[in-house]
């Protein structure tokens, strides 16, 4: 064994007897008061952990809660452009409409030139 290791040893033995022998020598009332003050140590590193792990959550929370807000707009934007877009082809098939009525009701001419509202109509 090294030297070390044996120091170790030997130290740790003499600490633990030491702490055997408060303990055996401690009141009831030193006891619980001990208890109660490791009880309070270890919530007190368990609150310490869980507010940093708290923190990251947080941290994460708000980045994704900023991405999902740039894909709702940009889907709000595709939306809007898509109505836009669904109008604008109404108002051309309206238009359209308008113009093949007013091809289709025109009347023949006798002469086979192509009528006058035809010319009109075309684009």
């Amino acid at each position: 064994m090294s030297a070390f290791l044996i120091a170790a040893k030997l130290f740790a033995g003499n600490a633990l007897s030491a702490v055997w022998r408060f303990l055996k020598g401690a009141s009831a009332w030193q006891l619980i008061a001990l208890g109660l003050a490791v009880f309070a140590l270890v919530q007190h590193f368990q609150l310490a952990g869980e507010r940093r792990h708290s923190a990251k959550v947080e941290a994460q929370l708000a980045k994704v809660t900023v991405q999902l807000q740039r894909i709702s707009s940009v889907k709000n934007v595709q939306k809007r452009e898509t109505v836009n877009r669904i109008e604008h082809t109404r108002v051309i098939i309206k238009q359209a409409d308008e113009r093949a009525k007013v091809v289709e009701q025109a009347p023949l001419p006798g002469n086979c030139e192509q009528p006058q509202a035809v010319k009109d109509a075309q684009w």
